[in-house]
């Protein structure tokens, strides 16, 4: 999948929704890994820090135009994005703005009409394309001795087609599980295996009771190598998604077994959301090299539950409750929330909610090591803060 990164005016509040609204049109034609900021919210010295990863990552950019946009290359913040302008790069211009004058940092890029399908259609094959390799002549293959030569299984993966392109795999099964209810701030898995038809009754082999738990089984069409996504539909972000395996791999090898890929799902926060997991067929298409078309596109409505522990209400029980300051005189703010959720008012457990999200958001980003501990302790402190005024306003 071809990784695209995607540049605009971050001062202009009112241009955030068309581009959002832009990478998931985008993302949704398929192929391409949109890295955008807005997918990463967080500090401001977090999110730059995302930034220059990604931007050093990115194979392409995309530059959603707008009058300020040249801004973002100014000081030291647009180094890097004016270190990767001399590569490949594409300017969408949105409805309602004129084709810019580029600026001569962006030299000879294009720039498409993304306001329109037709413009967004071929915005995307832009995107999609890969530079050409210059032809050079390729010396003489020398003689492979017999020893040296694949091993039969795989010898049947490599043919193709005088067209050029790799030929179809047949028809195969694929089983999915992904929990149907999940609690904010506990991690789960999910995974997806693929094997061709006649090796079907393998799909359970080893899967694991809370896999086997949610596992469906469905047909879909192959070919010698597979791609498997899971993502959000709306762009709300409840999860935190991390893909375990490999995008793409080959299904079918004799003696493997099931193709697998593997996830962690982490909500962030009580709701409910729709996942989607698109599986598609890899295929090279002579002139135009790799294309993924969907053989199967599954939407999951997921319910989140909320974090609050079910600790019994004050006024129920005749047992004294543990006091909430030693827990979090000793740091341990995730204990001291829970507890404090038998406390307080029904009114203020909104509040509550909130303050166990963003610890949740501070622990994936502290898994992440995106986070400097000067970072950690500020974010920390202003739990803290707040926990404590909470726990105040509430008399507890």
């Amino acid at each position: 999948m071809k990784r695209i990164f995607v540049s605009y005016e971050r001062r202009n509040g009112a241009l955030a929704a068309a581009v959002l609204r832009l990478a998931e049109q985008l993302r949704d034609r398929g192929g391409l890994e949109l890295l955008l900021d807005l997918w990463h919210p967080g500090p401001p010295a977090a999110r730059d820090a995302w930034a220059a990863e990604a931007l050093g990552s990115a194979e392409e950019i995309l530059i959603v135009w707008s009058p300020g946009w040249p801004g973002e290359l100014e000081g030291p913040e647009g180094l890097a994005l004016r270190q990767r302008l001399g590569r490949r790069c594409a300017v969408a211009v949105l409805e309602g703005e004129a084709a810019p004058p580029l600026p001569d940092a962006l030299g000879m890029a294009a720039w498409f009409p993304a306001g329109t399908d037709a413009g967004l259609d071929a915005l995307h094959e832009r995107l999609l394309a890969r530079p050409r390799q210059a032809p050079s002549a390729a010396p003489a293959a020398p003689a492979v001795p017999e020893s040296a030569a694949p091993a039969p299984e795989m010898a049947a993966a490599a043919p193709e087609d005088a067209a050029g392109s790799a030929p179809p795999a047949g028809m195969g099964r694929v089983l999915y599980s992904i929990p149907p209810r999940m609690q904010a701030g506990t991690r789960y898995e999910a995974a997806v295996r693929i094997a061709p038809e006649p090796e079907a009754a393998a799909l359970f082999d080893g899967l694991g009771e809370d896999l086997r738990r949610h596992a469906q089984e469905g047909q879909l069409k192959l070919s010698q190598l597979m791609a498997v996504e899971l993502m959000e539909r709306d762009s709300d972000r409840l999860f935190d998604i991390q893909a375990l395996s490999t995008p793409e791999q080959p299904v079918g090898i004799a003696g493997w077994g099931p193709t697998q890929w593997d996830f962690h799902l982490t909500p962030l926060r009580p709701g409910r959301s729709l996942l989607v997991l698109r599986v598609m067929a890899v295929l090279q298409l002579p002139g135009f090299g790799e294309r993924r078309r969907d053989v199967l596109v599954f939407e999951r409505d997921i319910e989140v539950l909320s974090l609050l522990a079910e600790h019994p209400r004050a006024e129920e029980t005749e047992i004294p409750l543990p006091a909430v300051e030693p827990l979090i005189a000793a740091g341990e703010l995730r204990a001291a929330m829970e507890l404090l959720a038998a406390r307080i008012p029904e009114a203020m457990r909104d509040e509550l909610l909130l303050l166990q999200g963003r610890l949740s958001a501070l622990e994936q980003d502290m898994l992440r090591g995106i986070l400097s501990p000067e970072q950690i302790t500020l974010e920390r402190n202003r739990l803290l803060d707040a926990l404590l005024k909470l726990r105040d306003a509430a008399g507890a």
